[in-house]
Parts: C-alpha cells; structure tokens; sequence
C-alpha cells in the first residue's frame, strides 16, 4: 500500500459515502465464486422470514457490531433512517439482535446494534453453508467461533474501550467492499480470529481479514489497525515477529487459510497525539527491520478509507 500522508483521520459514522457491494467479474480454477451482495441475499438461514432482515444479521455477524449510520449505508441507503429503526426495532422484539446507545450525550446518543444468541446461531450455520465450497472454506472453518459464548454484547450504559477502534475497522472493510477495483471475496472483524499457536508457531490476531482476488489469485489479507495507543515493544512482538514468522513458513499457511498467498495491512491514526504520520514511519522501520518490506502495507488510515492502493 502507498501512504499519502495528507489524509485526513477517521472522526465519525458519517465518513463514510453511499455503500455498494460490487465486484469485477473473474474467472478462477476454483469453485465458482458469487458477489458478496448474493451472498448476502441468498445464504440459507433458519432466521427471519425476510431477505434483507437476514442480510442485516449476516451483516451483524460479520462486523461483530454495526452502528445505525453502517446500517444505514449497506442495508438502506436511499431510503428514510426511520425504516432502519423500524427494522431493528422489529427483530430487537423476535430476539434476534439487541439494540445499544451510547451514553455519551455528545452527538446524540448514536445507536448500535449487536447479535443475540438466537441471532448469533442461526448465522453461524448460514455462514457455515455458503463457505462451502469456496477457496477460503479452510480459513472460515479456523476462525469461526464454536458458539454463540463468543459473539459480542453490550452493556447498558457502558462504552467498551475498543468501540472507536472496532468502529473504524468497520468503516474501513464497507469502504473498501463499495470500491470498484478491491475484489474482495470475504471480509471480517471477528476478535482474536486465530488459535493461539499452530506447530508451535505462535499466530498473530489480526483486526480484520479478507481474502482478495488480485489478476486471478486469491489473497488473504491480514489487517492491523494501530491508534498510536500501544508501545511499539508490543507492536514488535505481538505483529512484526508473529507475521514474519509466518510469512517463512508457506506450508503453515495453506494447512490453516488454504489460500497460500498472504499480505498485512496496517492502517495508522493517532487521535490523541494527532501525529500519525510520525507513527507510521516508526511502525514501518520496525517491519523492514523483520524482512517484510513486500509483506506488510502501511497507509494512513484516512487515506486507506477513501483511496485504498494495496
């Protein structure tokens, strides 16, 4: 990824412009793949009656939370926001997703939206089924959690410390979903997607993942989006080591994602100190130090939101 280090941060739900899954048609020596809008539309799904309801859970499911203005841009986007509430308000009341405010009383309390367990299950074996198949149906099977005990919850009237970091990884996947020239084949934000070790190589826990298409070939890319909050002794140890690690070892890789090809993504803001630029070259010095100048990406993560270069 290129770095333009005139980009502007990442501030609020409204970044974001009108969302649209589309993607370039492709040939692969795979099993045929579909968009993510039909996935989105036909996965099975022991849940709501009504496609776009079921759409909205898978959406849930894969972003681990969604605010209201991320619902907004990927399930209504021309339509009146009183049509969302009256949506989530309707399966809040079937026990499929509970609803969240956050008690901050600056920008008028934005909502959320999360998984019930109920929601949680019957997504899961949605998910399950429409991996079947497809290259990535390894790396899904790795990742998926084996319950609803670790799908995410709120609290009322408690704001989870991660809220703006996770926010902002969603922000980043829907951007890059709706740009024309990223063809990406899945997308996720679960936490802490990996085991903890394979043959005891020590496995890094990235924020997000995708797998991209790239001139034919599938990609797995493992995403890293730093505030500027941890040390860069942390940064060092639990990324740049774990990745070199595993950017040696290309059996490990196709025993876990099935996909051989991988890349890390790394996106920088620094909200308190407002020196991302800064952050960067020193997160990036630390890469090239470990050999992985071709392996990990480094972009503001303004830049990254409105133009992604990978």
């Amino acid at each position: 990824m290129q770095s333009n280090l005139g980009a502007r941060t990442i501030t609020n739900d409204r970044i974001l412009g009108p969302f649209e899954l589309r993607h370039p048609e492709a040939t692969l020596s795979a099993p045929p793949v579909t968009s993510s809008r039909a996935r989105l539309r036909e996965a099975p799904c022991d849940g709501p009656r009504l496609e776009r309801d079921r759409a909205i859970l898978r959406g849930l499911a894969m972003f681990r939370f969604l605010s209201y203005d991320q619902l907004q841009k990927l399930f209504f986007e021309n339509r009146d926001s009183s049509a969302l509430r009256r949506r989530l308000g309707q399966l809040d009341r079937q026990g499929w997703l509970s609803r969240w405010y956050d008690p901050i009383p600056a920008g008028g309390h934005p909502g959320y939206a999360c998984l019930t367990p109920k929601g949680w299950q019957a997504t899961l074996t949605a998910i399950r089924q429409e991996a079947e198949g497809q290259p990535w149906e390894r790396l899904v099977s790795l990742m998926l959690p084996a319950s609803a005990q670790r799908r995410f919850s709120f609290t009322p009237k408690i704001v989870p410390p991660f809220l703006a970091h996770q926010r902002e990884i969603n922000h980043l996947l829907i951007s890059w979903l709706q740009t024309p020239n990223t063809s990406v084949r899945w997308a996720s934000s679960w936490d802490r997607p990996f085991p903890t070790a394979h043959r005891r190589v020590a496995l890094p826990q990235p924020d997000y993942i995708l797998v991209i298409e790239r001139k034919g070939e599938l990609v797995v890319v493992c995403g890293e989006h730093d505030r500027a909050q941890e040390s860069l002794d942390h940064f060092k140890q639990a990324k740049v080591d774990r990745y070199a690690l595993l950017a040696l070892a290309p059996e490990i890789r196709q025993q876990l994602f099935g996909i051989t090809r991988f890349e890390v993504w790394v996106t920088v803001c620094d909200p308190v100190r407002k020196n991302p630029e800064r952050r960067l070259e020193k997160l990036r010095m630390l890469a090239n130090g470990a050999g992985l100048e071709s392996v990990m990406k480094f972009a503001l993560a303004g830049t990254a939101l409105t133009n992604p270069t990978f």
